[in-house]
This record gives C-alpha cells, sequence and structure tokens, in this order.
C-alpha cells in the first residue's frame, strides 16, 4: 500500500508572517509533489508515478457533472468557499489533491490518503 510522507521544504503557504512549504513524498519514490504547485504540474507528476486519475470522482457530484472538463478526476462542492479535490489511485491507495480554483494556476493547498 503506498503511504504518503510529509516533510517540511523552502517556502510556499504562509502561516502568519512566516512562509512554510510543504513537500509530500510517496513512499518509494524520490518524486516530491508540493503545497503551491499548480496542479497541471501535480497531475503530471502522479501520472509519472503510476497513478490513475479517477474519472469516477469528477461526476460524484450532486449534479454529476464535471468542474473542469480538462480535469475529469476533479469534484468541486458548491457556494462561496467551495473546496475542489482531484482523486487519483493506485492499487488500494487513493490520493485528494485539494486545489484552490479560484486562483488561475489552480495551485495544490492540500494532500492527503483517502
Amino acid at each position: 500500500m503506498n503511504k504518503l510522507v510529509v516533510t517540511l521544504a523552502a517556502a510556499m503557504c504562509c502561516v502568519g508572517s512566516t512562509s512554510v512549504a510543504v513537500a509530500t513524498k510517496l513512499q518509494g519514490s524520490n518524486s516530491e509533489v508540493q503545497i503551491g504547485e499548480s496542479y497541471a504540474s501535480t497531475r503530471t507528476k502522479m501520472l509519472r508515478l503510476g497513478w490513475a486519475i479517477d474519472r469516477e470522482w469528477g461526476v460524484s457530484g450532486v449534479h454529476e457533472k464535471l468542474s473542469f472538463s480538462k480535469y475529469p478526476e476533479v469534484l468541486c462542492g458548491e457556494g462561496f468557499q467551495a473546496v475542489c479535490t482531484g482523486r487519483f489511485k493506485k492499487g488500494d491507495s487513493a490520493i485528494l489533491l485539494t486545489i484552490d480554483q479560484f486562483r488561475k494556476r489552480l495551485p495544490v493547498t492540500y494532500i492527503t490518503n483517502d
């Protein structure tokens, strides 16, 4: 089973006046996924590492339609502060990448096992 290992790295997420970035390493891999990195770049890394997009996730919402036609694995909630997540699968494991849908680059804001 693949697990996430979280380590602190350079600067991207803001905590008060201190800048902190979190790099997430997938166990058994030399590749890092970084908080603040664009979703497109992170998605490419995930696919290269053998993770598959979960196409069913993107249409699993109330309206059963895609939030982003370019990213069928992304599901967005509704409302002022709706959260969007992209879901990837590998064997029995799944990872959710939370993204900021209000910023042009769609930066990754959180990474977790599902």
